[in-house]
């Protein structure tokens, strides 16, 4: 695994003079930053982009989180994006949350693959990103079966493409935790400020401190 992503990420050259990159963090309210009842957006590309920035790595973060947003309108934004925004290096994808009591784990994972595929398409390299656990899950079995699905697929195709899979189901879960892993969440389903500060350093230390 360490040996793929130093191949995958050798062109991540620093240079003090170098034009700075750009990063997407693409989603939901996940990637929004929703915290505190939606009273505070506070996204994981903030301490992201100060890794990047102590660490004098030439790479601009942009965050593109949408609260509510679903798989399927997902396809549509990304193409907006990508088409109109310039090109981005690399884009960070974190969906499917919202369509977990609406849609099978087939189709969510087929349109997270449509907005990977466009993004290779047009020659942005993507990061995978499982759904992460919902509270108390155990009691929506059917919620629960549909996220494990969609995670498992979203797994596969993640070595089946060589992209780099971060697992935040497995990293941060939510049920059965410690009172110091309660912390890292703000409800049932949405992350704190230390959560979305745990995601940037999860992210940091998987796409560039493996190198």
């Amino acid at each position: 695994l360490l040996t793929s992503l130093h191949f995958f990420f050798s062109c991540f050259v620093t240079h003090p003079m170098a034009t700075p990159q750009r990063i997407l963090a693409f989603g939901d309210s996940l990637t929004e930053g929703y915290t505190q009842c939606g009273m505070v957006m506070y996204p994981y590309a903030t301490r992201l982009q100060q890794h990047l920035t102590t660490a004098k790595q030439p790479y601009k973060v942009d965050c593109k989180g949408k609260s509510g947003e679903r798989t399927n309108t997902m396809i549509m934004r990304i193409k907006r994006l990508v088409d109109s925004s310039g090109r981005y290096h690399t884009a960070i994808v974190l969906g499917g949350t919202n369509d977990l009591a609406l849609r099978s784990a087939e189709e969510i994972f087929q349109n997270l693959k449509a907005v990977h595929s466009h993004l290779a398409d047009k020659g942005v390299r993507s990061v995978v990103v499982t759904i992460p656990e919902i509270e108390s899950e155990a009691g929506y079995k059917d919620i629960a079966a549909v996220r494990k699905r969609t995670n498992l697929l979203l797994t596969e195709y993640s070595k089946l493409k060589g992209l780099p899979l971060l697992d935040l189901a497995t990293l941060i879960p939510r049920n059965n935790i410690s009172k110091e892993q309660e912390l890292l969440w703000d409800d049932t389903l949405h992350f704190s400020r230390k959560g979305y500060d745990m995601i940037a350093d999860l992210l940091y230390a998987l796409l560039w401190q493996s190198k």
